[in-house]
């Protein structure tokens, strides 16, 4: 087909699958740098996609009852002609909206993760690394949050569930294991991300560590996304965080209990996971050891280092 100049992207809602459709959107500035794209966004996936490059329109939806959210999307997209339609939702909007050509994703049978599925819609034979954009301003803010010097491990002890999160005591014993005069990050220095209404969580990590740099609820996530790019290790559960952490590159080690990391584990140059539920019996993440952890951990830094 020739090459698009209005492109319709109807993307998912929830932080780690927004982060996981930037491969598709990286592709599509990369490869069509002259089209202009609409992009469907609920609240959360919004503050992901805010800085993607080329948009000329953010469409930030909140669901409705009776899908009356579709009605109105509906209402802004089918009286435009476009050239190309990606819809991740496999949606009305992607059978109604007037294209050229239309992209619509489904679910594979066999869990495969999202990003490969996403390559094989797009035509491609591996996926490109998702990509966080960020602005200077949200560059300089880390910049003062988090300056150079002692090392930091970035925490982010909460998930969407709570059967998706790995006690936070072990997270503490995780941490002080390596930062201690002889693990791998002496002396480093904690950094605490997360989303409103967790205090439960940093309470623990600030108690542990007085002078952890708090950002849990008091930034935006893109100042979270980027003060997380100056750390040389992040911690998490099976969140949207861990999957921020991944695509900016960043050492990853992702905890994950019932859901499974064959589909949902964050995809970056440096990530890696444990836990998980795959064929066998179910795990709870509780049954994750910290001595488990502590050696994928130690594993993820020396491949980094080497």
């Amino acid at each position: 087909m020739p090459s698009p100049k209005r492109i319709l992207f109807v993307g998912w809602t929830r932080i780690g699958d927004a982060v996981m459709s930037t491969v598709a959107l990286r592709h599509i500035v990369e490869t069509w740098p002259d089209a202009r794209l609409t992009i469907i966004a609920g609240t959360l996936a919004e503050q992901v996609l805010r800085h993607v490059p080329n948009v000329e329109r953010m469409i930030v939806y909140r669901k409705r009852s009776w899908n009356r959210h579709w009605l109105e999307l509906l209402a802004q997209t089918v009286t435009r002609r476009w050239d190309l339609v990606v819809d991740l939702r496999d949606s009305a909007v992607g059978y109604l909206a007037p294209s050229r050509r239309t992209l619509r994703f489904r679910k594979g049978a066999v869990p495969e993760l999202r990003v490969r599925e996403l390559a094989r819609l797009l035509g491609l034979e591996a996926p490109p690394w998702p990509a966080i954009w960020l602005s200077e301003a949200e560059r300089a803010a880390a910049g003062r949050l988090v300056p150079e010097g002692r090392p930091v491990i970035a925490v982010a002890a909460n998930a969407g569930r709570p059967e998706k999160v790995w006690p936070t005591e072990r997270f503490v014993e995780v941490v002080r294991s390596l930062s201690a005069p002889d693990g791998p990050l002496p002396g480093a220095r904690v950094l605490i991300a997360g989303g409103p209404g967790e205090e439960g969580f940093t309470a623990v990590l600030r108690a542990a560590f007085p002078d952890a740099v708090e950002l849990a609820g008091r930034e935006e996530l893109l100042v979270q996304a980027a003060c997380i790019g100056r750390a040389a290790l992040y911690l998490g559960n099976d969140s949207g965080l861990s999957h921020v952490a991944a695509a900016l590159g960043v050492p990853t080690l992702a905890v994950f209990g019932p859901t499974d990391p064959r589909q949902y584990a964050p995809f970056g140059p440096h990530a890696a996971y444990v836990g998980g539920t795959t064929d066998g019996p179910a795990r709870g993440i509780e049954d994750v050891p910290v001595s488990e952890v502590l050696a994928a951990t130690r594993a993820l830094l020396d491949r980094r280092i080497g």
